[in-house]
């Protein structure tokens, strides 16, 4: 108790302390957070974590933290913002052996989880803009006028214009009018329909 309390800079009484009558890394973080006078919004603000978070490491629950490493690292980052040596605070939460109820707890919830019956959603429930519901059918209205205007074209391909410059009326042929614009030099070919009748 007096190594940590030396190394802390700080005395500790009967007060704090906990877990078996430990000191826990918790407790000196409170103390020296007390002792520096700053309030939880502003060790949150150098330290980069929630206002919550900082609560948490002074409560020792760590229960929120996604893997060990994170829990280290908040609280060399607490330890660096109120004046304590990092490394001191890591050896109190390797001595108190903490990391094992944290691997502990972490493995009962990835067990729950295991166990869990996971519902079929049968639809999506993402939120889609209104604007992109607008492009969609945009998109729609744009891709049938392409179709319809291949699809003419197409047919325009089978029936070309040349064809129907003779137009047969039951074996009498009706040559065209603009004919006579021409000049005489030319021939004037009228295509016939009815296959030799």
């Amino acid at each position: 108790m007096w190594r940590v309390a030396t190394i802390a800079g700080m005395e500790i009484d009967n007060n704090t302390v906990h877990i078996a009558d430990k000191i826990t890394p918790g407790i000196l973080l409170r103390e020296a957070r007390r002792a520096k006078n700053l309030q939880y919004e502003e060790v949150a603000k150098q330290v980069h974590l929630s206002v919550q978070w900082i609560k948490n490491l002074e409560k020792d629950d760590y229960s929120q933290a996604p893997a060990l490493i994170y829990v280290r690292g908040y609280l060399r980052a607490y330890a660096r913002c109120v004046g304590l040596e990092p490394e001191e605070i890591i050896s109190v939460f390797d001595s108190l052996a903490l990391h094992k109820e944290f691997e502990r707890t972490k493995a009962l919830k990835t067990q729950s989880v295991k166990h869990r019956e996971i519902p079929i959603i049968a639809r999506s429930t993402r939120m889609i803009p209104a604007s992109w519901k607008t492009i969609s059918w945009v998109t729609l209205l744009t891709l049938v006028v392409l179709i319809t205007i291949v699809g003419v074209c197409w047919q325009g391909k089978k029936h070309p214009i040349s064809e129907m410059n003779s137009i047969n009326t039951g074996g009498d042929t009706i040559e065209p009018k603009f004919t006579k614009d021409r000049p005489e030099t030319e021939t004037n070919t009228v295509f016939n329909t009815d296959n030799g009748k």
